[in-house]
């Protein structure tokens, strides 16, 4: 996990992510983009933080440009 600037980046599986969102300070309008892994894992793994958090999610696309 890398915390600076409002900047988070954060590897695990479903229930690790999800419980650190739970703990986490982070401003529910934060929107958390999903960056790295099989397409089809991204969307599971949005869909299930969508279902379970608080948080917008969202999975970011080829080319996408995320301005952090």
């Amino acid at each position: 996990m890398v915390v600076g600037a409002e900047r988070v980046k954060i590897h695990g599986d479903f229930a690790e992510i999800e419980q650190w969102l739970a703990q986490s300070a982070q401003d529910p309008e934060t929107t958390i983009n999903l960056i790295h892994g099989d397409p089809e894992a991204l969307e599971a793994m949005r869909d299930h933080l969508r279902q379970n958090t608080r948080f917008g999610v969202d999975v970011a696309g080829y080319p996408s440009i995320l301005r952090l």
